[in-house]
């Protein structure tokens, strides 16, 4: 099925896309991997006006180690969590349950900032909640990042 039209707008930064997002009210729409969205889209669902490509913000995306916290950028992919050389050694666990995630193919496009949206389930039945902050607006300069705590399953 084909979506109905709908602009599209590919901001450089987080202020830019806030920007946008404000402008353009309700019927914009944030896509970041696109894996909730689009299919609900083709389905007919879903039809924003406006779709705000976060694709382009290369502050959202990275892992890094910020004294004893590790910070993982919204637009980070399940498969960089999977190869992440500081995640593997700080936090093995995550990277053990990020080999859970749907298959390669999601892996490689799906984003940290949508698992966060969207409760995940293995395929064991494995429910997996992580502790997160979130910023969404800042009044210094700072990247607004993931935050991990906690990593629980249960």
């Amino acid at each position: 099925m084909i979506t109905a039209e709908f602009d599209y707008h590919a901001p450089r930064t987080v202020p830019e896309a806030l920007k946008l997002l404000s402008s353009l009210g309700d019927d914009a729409k944030l896509l970041a991997g696109g894996h909730s969205l689009l299919p609900m889209m083709k389905l007919r669902f879903a039809a924003p006006s406006h779709l705000i490509d976060l694709g382009k913000i290369p502050t959202l995306r990275g892992i890094t180690q910020v004294g004893n916290e590790i910070h993982i950028g919204a637009m980070t992919t399940e498969h960089e969590l999977l190869h992440s050389k500081l995640l593997a050694d700080k936090v093995p666990l995550l990277v053990e349950g990020a080999g859970w995630i749907a298959d390669p193919q999601i892996r490689y496009k799906g984003t940290i900032g949508g698992v966060m949206r969207v409760e995940i389930r293995a395929p064991t039945g494995v429910k997996a909640r992580t502790g997160i902050i979130i910023p969404m607006r800042s009044a210094s300069a700072s990247i607004p990042i993931a935050t991990i705590r906690r990593f629980i399953t249960s």
